[in-house]
């Protein structure tokens, strides 16, 4: 597991996952906690620094950097796809290894 957060603003924990080859799934959970749907797909040389609900709408937003330190974020919506992606880079090689509130 990489991350969890609500990516879909149901209130319940999303799980994130990501290898070492770039592939990624997120699994969207029910209130039972059973999985009520996955995502599945390759990011490249993106790995996931953080979840967290950057833009304050009440869902949480991914944050990627690559080993160079590029960083992006997808602003996340409540049907659980993104709805807008930023690109943030060079960071001047800080690395991220947290992001929260």
């Amino acid at each position: 597991m990489h991350g969890a957060g609500d990516l879909d603003g149901d209130h319940k924990a999303d799980v994130f996952w990501q290898n070492t080859a770039g592939q990624v799934s997120i699994w969207y959970h029910n209130p039972d906690g059973s999985i009520r749907g996955s995502l599945a797909f390759s990011t490249g040389e993106w790995a996931l620094g953080g979840v967290t609900d950057v833009d304050a709408d009440g869902v949480c937003d991914l944050i990627w950097q690559t080993p160079d330190t590029r960083t992006g974020g997808w602003f996340m919506q409540t049907n659980g796809v993104a709805r807008d992606a930023r690109f943030w880079w060079p960071t001047g090689g800080w690395k991220l290894k947290a992001a929260g509130r």
